[in-house]
């Protein structure tokens, strides 16, 4: 309820499905795999949060000997009432959500952050006063595409490593919380230890910035 402070029957839930089964097969819902459903006021009680327990899904299914990736998955079909078997083996080729789900799965500050769009890297929220004609910079007003810098996959994962460290600095003592919240508000991510972006192994494995699709009416064209 939006006219309510409680969300208690609020709900984030995570399907899969693969690729290889066809277009006519993708389209039908009972071909759809909905391994976890969770309340939020359950997953708001883990530290790192929902982002957490998909790190936590995704590892169980992409990395090590026995996952998908690499033992793969028996699909037993018929083919003119003969029984067959094929091994699929998955790679994690796209991820789609909302504005909402991707703010939790990646820590993302959103679409009213000083950073509101999720891909480009010098996009700056409407009137912070950081476009920049001479440095390059953006507001997300811009009707002008080729001004638009994209992230790569590097300097993405650069950001998401100096919010971590300032983090850090900060549990050490080393840096103020306001230096702390300046990293974080440049930065638009706030990626907690044990969330989906801190796990190096995960993002050696998956592109996320690249997999991650968005929904372009609730980010980009928010103004």
């Amino acid at each position: 309820s939006k006219m309510s402070s409680q969300h208690r029957k609020t709900n984030m839930f995570l399907s899969f499905n693969f690729y290889e089964v066809g277009a006519d097969a993708l389209e039908s819902d009972s071909t759809w795999f909905i391994p976890i459903v969770v309340r939020e006021e359950v997953y708001n009680q883990v530290e790192g949060g929902w982002s957490r327990l998909l790190r936590t899904f995704l590892r169980y299914v992409l990395l090590g000997e026995l996952s998908m990736s690499r033992a793969g998955v028996i699909v037993q079909y018929k083919v003119d009432l003969n029984q067959r078997a094929f091994n699929l083996k998955t790679t994690l080729q796209g991820l789609l959500t909302d504005r909402e789900g991707l703010g939790k799965c990646l820590e993302w500050n959103g679409h009213a952050s000083m950073r509101p769009c999720f891909v480009s890297s010098n996009c700056f929220k409407k009137d912070s006063g950081m476009a920049s004609e001479e440095l390059g910079y953006i507001d997300i007003s811009c009707d002008t595409p080729a001004a638009i810098r994209l992230w790569t996959t590097a300097r993405w994962n650069n950001l998401i490593d100096k919010v971590l460290e300032a983090k850090s600095q900060r549990e050490r003592i080393l840096i103020g919380v306001g230096q702390l919240k300046d990293v974080i508000k440049s930065a638009g991510f706030s990626p907690t230890p044990f969330g989906l972006l801190a796990d190096i192994e995960l993002r050696a494995h998956c592109d996320f910035l690249h997999a991650w699709s968005y929904d372009i009416m609730h980010t980009t064209f928010q103004d």
